[in-house]
């Protein structure tokens, strides 16, 4: 439990934050949104190239052009599953790097960096596993707007004729079936 000293002292320190005052400190502020996040201007990292990420993407595209809205939505959800997972396998090598050049020389690396960085590395792997279901929902999900949209096309290229997509006719339809459909053949 805090005392009323400590309680106090985090007011007072409260009342001299005021948050960045100098015109470089509030831009450093405002640009720190666009650098990660929903905002963020760009999905690519220091060490990471735009161009192999717009070739993923142009790639994706190419192979499942979308058709709608939920579609483009997909498929830039599986270009950024892809994106990180790429990245992951990048971060699980440096780390295990990292971790070996640490250990002392009278010990087994492999063991030592295992303890070491047994933590970072769960934590990663569930990143991992969390990005490849997300990839696979979201992969299976753009399949099925796919074949609804096939579907779709095949239905309206020409297999029925126009005059069975208006109401009455689909009615008249539905109705002679429906008087067949008490077993007998007649």
């Amino acid at each position: 439990m805090r005392t009323q000293k400590q309680i106090a002292a985090s007011r007072e320190n409260g009342r001299k934050s005021h948050g960045a005052t100098t015109p470089e400190g509030q831009a450093r502020i405002v640009n720190a949104n666009l650098q990660s996040g929903i905002f963020a201007e760009t999905q690519v990292l220091l060490w990471e190239h735009q161009e192999k990420l717009q070739e993923l993407k142009d790639e994706y595209y190419t192979r499942h052009p979308p058709a709608s809205p939920e579609a483009r939505c997909l498929l830039d959800q599986i270009v950024l599953c892809e994106w990180h997972l790429r990245r992951f396998s990048w971060l699980e090598d440096s780390l295990w790097n990292q971790f070996f050049s640490a250990s002392p020389r009278d010990s087994d690396a492999c063991a030592y960096a295992l303890q070491q960085g047994d933590q970072t590395l769960t934590r990663l792997q569930h990143r991992i596993n969390s990005t490849r279901r997300a990839f696979h929902t979201a992969l299976k999900e753009l399949e099925r707007l796919e074949a609804r949209d096939q579907d779709a096309v095949d239905v309206s290229s020409g297999s029925v004729s126009p005059a069975t997509h208006a109401p009455e006719t689909q009615l008249q339809i539905l109705g002679s079936l429906r008087r067949n459909d008490s077993g007998d053949p007649s």
